[in-house]
């Protein structure tokens, strides 16, 4: 469990002079699977300014799609939910993407490789920063209310070797910049126990494949997936794609992944290769075992891989490339003052110019699949937390009615936008846990 509680924990800073009360600061600071961050960066303003919602009748959005928060202020919740705030209290909401893996570890008050808060912290937007409206916010670290993951603990039971941001690395490439790499042993799981942990599951989260557009491609078999990134395919022609039009010439592929700890990576595994073959763990930069294989950190690392032109440590430009990750993560680019203008009403989503979403098995992986059993790339997230901090299930205060408010919300289909992500209550199929094929409700 989490480190002793100090004042702003529990998601909660109450300014206080005396005994005369001060404006309250209610926080609910989300961090982990990348998979994610379009959905909360997104349906964070909409929570908050909905009168289904919170009401607050000012919301400002700060950050990016993988690093963002939205301030409401001026709020007047639903009636029914319970929920008094005063005008000058202010609910803020963070989202940082990250690993999967990372999530619950933060929400179990492990420290976080790379970052410099302590147990149970992470590195979030400062939104009371003077550089906000200007150049954008500091940062400061900031109590971690829930862990995202798009798998439960136990699901992480993969292995990856190779340098950490592929061929983004700002490293030497010759194995001595050990800070940039993962050597065998150091990213490798057999599962993770998450079990003092309490969690919700409202949204469902869909996964894609994605292909450069050097590759005619617009559809994948299972069984292509899987001879792809268990890594028995080197080259396009292996798995029936003649890439470069030309029969006789094989086309080496490229396979940009994440690394272990990546519930998208765990989802592939589970829900593809489903035990049929395993997947690929060790990097082959420039393709002498087999196809090209890179591993990155997070999704929007693994797009940049798709796209890499050569132009920085690495000298080589990624071409004839098969990547996957959450199936919103390409569309039109939205720039902050876009998204602070548009009420919360379009998605953040990454720009990913020459990169296409491709069908799997036939089937577009989006809402109206999932929802409707067309689709199996899929898994249903989490958001662990600590008990001993908020209790949604039993709620007692202002700040526990808010985070119960926020599982009700994200699970009605009438208030969740998009056409990508699905909440629990509108699906027809479930899965008994990562490691199951769906099966009808």
């Amino acid at each position: 469990m989490k480190k002793a509680i100090k004042t702003g924990i529990l998601g909660l800073s109450v300014l206080a002079m005396a005994s005369v009360a001060q404006a309250a600061d209610y926080q609910i600071n989300i961090m982990g699977a990348s998979a994610q961050s379009g959905f909360w960066n997104t349906n964070a303003r909409l929570f908050l300014a909905n009168a289904a919602g919170l009401g607050c009748a000012s919301t400002t959005v700060y950050g990016n799609k993988d690093n963002g928060a939205t301030v409401g202020t001026n709020c007047t919740p639903a009636a029914g939910l319970g929920i008094s705030l005063a005008t000058s209290d202010r609910v803020i909401m963070r989202y940082i993407a990250k690993a999967s893996i990372w999530g619950p570890m933060a929400a179990n008050g492990e420290d976080i490789v790379d970052d410099p808060c302590g147990p149970g912290e992470f590195t979030m937007l400062d939104v009371d920063s003077a550089t906000c409206a200007t150049t954008g916010c500091a940062s400061k670290c900031v109590n971690v209310t829930y862990g995202a993951s798009d798998v439960a603990g136990e699901a992480f039971t993969q292995s990856s070797v190779g340098w950490i941001m592929g061929p983004l690395t700002d490293g030497d490439y010759d194995g001595t910049d050990q800070d940039s790499y993962y050597d065998i042993g150091e990213n490798s799981y057999d599962g993770y126990d998450a079990s003092d942990l309490g969690y919700v599951r409202p949204v469902v989260v869909p996964f894609s494949f994605f292909v450069t557009d050097d590759v005619p491609a617009d559809n994948l078999s299972r069984l292509q997936a899987v001879l792809a990134f268990s890594g028995q395919a080197a080259n396009w022609e292996d798995i029936g794609i003649e890439a470069n039009g030309d029969t006789s010439v094989d086309t080496k592929m490229t396979l940009c992944m994440r690394h272990a700890g990546s519930g998208t990576h765990a989802t592939l595994d589970h829900a593809v290769l489903h035990g049929d073959a395993g997947l690929v763990e060790s990097e082959d930069i420039d393709g002498t075992g087999g196809s090209i294989k890179w591993f990155n950190e997070g999704s929007s690392d693994l797009i940049k891989c798709m796209t890499y032109d050569g132009s920085q440590v690495w000298p080589v430009a990624t071409s004839y490339a098969l990547g996957y990750a959450d199936s919103d993560k390409c569309g039109t680019a939205m720039s902050k003052a876009e998204a602070d203008a548009s009420g919360g009403t379009l998605t953040w989503s990454s720009s990913c110019t020459g990169v296409e979403r491709i069908k799997y098995e036939g089937q577009v992986g989006d809402r109206a699949s999932i929802k409707n059993c067309m689709y199996s790339f899929w898994a249903a997230q989490y958001l662990y937390y600590d008990a001993d901090e908020v209790n949604p299930a039993n709620p007692v205060n202002n700040n526990d009615k808010i985070h119960k408010a926020l599982y009700t919300y994200m699970a009605d289909p009438a208030k969740v936008p998009g056409t990508f992500w699905a909440t629990q209550n509108e699906m027809k199929c479930e899965k008994a846990d990562d490691f199951k094929f769906p099966t009808k409700k």
